[in-house]
């Protein structure tokens, strides 16, 4: 007889972690990082699960349009942008809203004359994998807003260390984003899971970062049961 590995999941343990997560930001939206098949959870039925995220954020295209078909309508974020003129048409013809870390997508949205995709310009505050610099956010804000085929313009960076509570990294790279966000009017995505629950004062962004739009989380480990920060530091309504 063979034996297989088999995950039992708690479906009710994910609402109960999204739960936590809200209380240590209450006045956010959610968008839930559920790529890589939701960390290998199940895609679909985690979405279908969580139904107070207000969107859901995966890696590529093929991962959006697995669940728009599975019947989840709620916004769908493609971390990774789209790399092709056939990709942007997909994303725009189904609602996804697009991340745009390198020229080569500011390019591609340029030169496409039809669609009003939603669009998260991102910046490398530090995190040193995708991103602009920021010392380009005025010429690329100028850029995209002048754009047609972007429709509303958002904001978004990484933080590299929000694990480590005495890391000075994530003091620096709320003070380069800060920078940029200052005088923008649209929606600003910073904390993942670590900041959320570790840093105050990036959960309250909107008082601390000056954010006039909506503020967004990117909850995504924490989601499935795994705190990224030492619960000695922190004051929790429950552990997750």
């Amino acid at each position: 007889m063979t034996f297989r590995a088999r995950a039992l999941i708690r479906l009710g343990a994910l609402k109960h972690n999204l739960g936590v997560i809200l209380a240590a930001a209450p006045d956010a939206r959610v968008m839930a990082v559920i790529k890589a098949n939701a960390y290998g959870h199940g895609m679909e039925t985690v979405a279908h699960t969580l139904d107070g995220a207000d969107s859901f954020a995966v890696a590529r295209l093929p991962e959006a349009v697995r669940l728009h078909e599975s019947g989840i309508d709620k916004p769908i974020v493609l971390l990774s942008g789209v790399l092709t003129e056939l990709e942007l048409d997909e994303a725009a013809r189904r609602g996804f809203e697009v991340v745009v870390h390198c020229i080569e997508q500011v390019e591609l949205l340029e030169a496409c004359g039809s669609g009003r995709v939603t669009t998260w310009l991102k910046f490398d505050t530090g995190m040193n994998r995708l991103g602009f610099d920021p010392s380009r956010s005025e010429e690329l804000l100028q850029r995209l807003r002048t754009c047609s085929a972007v429709g509303e313009l958002r904001l978004m960076t990484h933080l590299a260390s929000a694990d480590e509570l005495d890391n000075a990294s994530t003091d620096e790279q709320l003070a380069a984003f800060r920078k940029i966000v200052r005088g923008f009017d649209g929606a600003v995505s910073i904390a993942n899971t670590p900041a959320t629950l570790g840093w105050p004062e990036i959960a309250a962004a909107p008082e601390s970062l000056g954010i006039r739009g909506d503020h967004w989380i990117r909850p995504g480990i924490g989601l499935f049961g795994i705190s990224p920060v030492s619960y000695t530091h922190l004051t929790l309504p429950t552990k997750i």
